[in-house]
């Protein structure tokens, strides 16, 4: 099973796997020989690497209570990163790739040369929770490409509320204004989901968009993506229900991490519905009750996604259909 999991996710020794799997070599060697069996925590996380996606909930049950959430959390960066490595070595349309290409979309889609080019420059952050990443009108000094972490991008007047206008996840960048010599960012971005991305610096993201390469041509993509996503949004918050809203911003947040749970900070939430909030965290409470959700303070568990799909409105999917197209996913 370990050489398994070795070889998907792109281990070179027992050692690194060890270190992943926070065990000692003697402990892996112990466990081949049969002389010792493998904790619970350590059999979930080869399961889920492994895509034993059917036993995942029936060992979730035996975790402890205490110190569960951390745990679970625990696995699943693991799985994060062994899924990272595993689909490393493949291109979107199944060719084969740079060993080194990231978790992001856009980097992936550059060249050997181009991404040689830009690994110097990036920096690997990790993004915690709620944190603001950009203010309204401040200075933009660098640019972010999520791997795993989730940003919302918030749009706000003197009069109203805020409203969340967009979500990027690994498919983009935030920022992306600074490449074509916006000097101050024009919304506030705030971290939704807890993970990791790269930093670029302003001034490197700028003189490679200026070389009119693949780094150019997949930000102009990205682009007509993002303005798609908020025109779509506008549409969705001005004509659908509070519930239709409520669905969709679940499906946006689920298309874009690898997990059911959803994360969020409670002072953060309620403004990526805007002046709709109030309604949308009741519809939450009458999905739980329908026992599509588990709502705990701070996270969301979807437990019936068809039943979410199905009393969402179509922006998701629309969206979905877009991004596909623009970016030539089948």
């Amino acid at each position: 099973m370990f050489d398994d999991v070795k070889t998907r996710g792109g281990f070179a020794s027992d050692a690194q796997l060890a270190d992943a799997l926070h065990l000692t070599r003697a402990q892996i060697s112990a466990w081949r020989n049969g002389k010792s069996d493998l904790g619970t925590l350590v059999k979930l996380r080869i399961l889920d690497v492994l895509g034993h996606n059917d036993v995942r909930s029936a060992v979730l049950s035996l975790l402890p209570e205490r110190n569960r959430d951390t745990l679970i959390q625990e696995h699943l960066a693991l799985v994060r990163r062994v899924a990272g490595h595993a689909t490393a070595g493949r291109n979107a349309d199944g060719t084969a790739a740079d060993a080194a290409a990231p978790g992001n979309r856009l980097l992936a889609a550059l060249s050997p040369r181009e991404r040689e080019r830009l690994e110097p420059h990036l920096a690997p952050v990790a993004m915690p929770l709620g944190q603001v990443v950009f203010r309204q009108g401040e200075p933009l000094t660098s640019v972010y490409l999520p791997t795993t972490a989730i940003f919302a991008i918030f749009h706000a007047t003197a009069d109203r509320a805020p409203l969340g206008v967009a979500v990027v996840g690994n498919e983009g960048m935030l920022g992306l204004s600074a490449c074509i010599g916006e000097p101050h960012a024009a919304r506030r971005a705030v971290v939704q989901g807890a993970g990791e991305a790269f930093r670029l610096s302003v001034e490197v993201a700028r003189r490679e968009f200026a070389l009119a390469g693949a780094f150019q041509r997949a930000l102009l993509r990205y682009t007509q993506a993002l303005m798609a996503q908020m025109t779509q949004i506008a549409l969705c918050v001005n004509h659908h229900t509070p519930r239709q809203q409520m669905c969709r911003w679940l499906l946006q947040t689920l298309s874009r991490q690898d997990s059911d749970d959803i994360r969020f900070s409670q002072k953060v939430f309620p403004d990526v519905l805007g002046a709709h909030a109030a309604s949308a965290l009741d519809e939450l409470t009458s999905l739980e009750a329908s026992g599509a959700v588990r709502c705990r303070p701070g996270s969301i568990r979807v437990l019936d996604r068809t039943a979410i799909e199905a009393a969402a409105c179509e922006c998701h999917s629309t969206l979905e259909s877009e991004y596909g197209r623009i970016f030539g996913v089948a």
